[in-house]
């Protein structure tokens, strides 16, 4: 995980196109702490879609896209687009 920016949890079904999250060691993106995409950096939001009634798809800029239970938090980079989200 990046220390230089501070984190903000939300959940999955919060998260908007442009923001940035950070992935490693994330029970789902990453739940053998092994994918390089998402070791020490932030992953940009591509798009989302609510798949279905308990799953949403977030695809990411260079990087696989990754199911989500729509209450699994996320750890957002504070200042990447968070006004447009409510924060827990």
């Amino acid at each position: 995980m990046p220390s230089q920016d501070p984190l903000t949890t939300i959940f999955a079904e919060q998260v908007k196109s442009g923001m940035m999250l950070d992935l490693e060691n994330d029970a789902y993106a990453d739940p053998k702490g092994d994918n390089n995409a998402f070791k020490d950096s932030y992953v940009t939001v591509d798009s989302v879609e609510i798949e279905t009634e308990g799953c949403v798809r977030i695809d990411f800029i260079d990087a696989d896209s990754v199911g989500f239970p729509l209450k699994h938090k996320l750890h957002l980079r504070n200042n990447s687009e968070l006004e447009h989200s409510e924060s827990l």
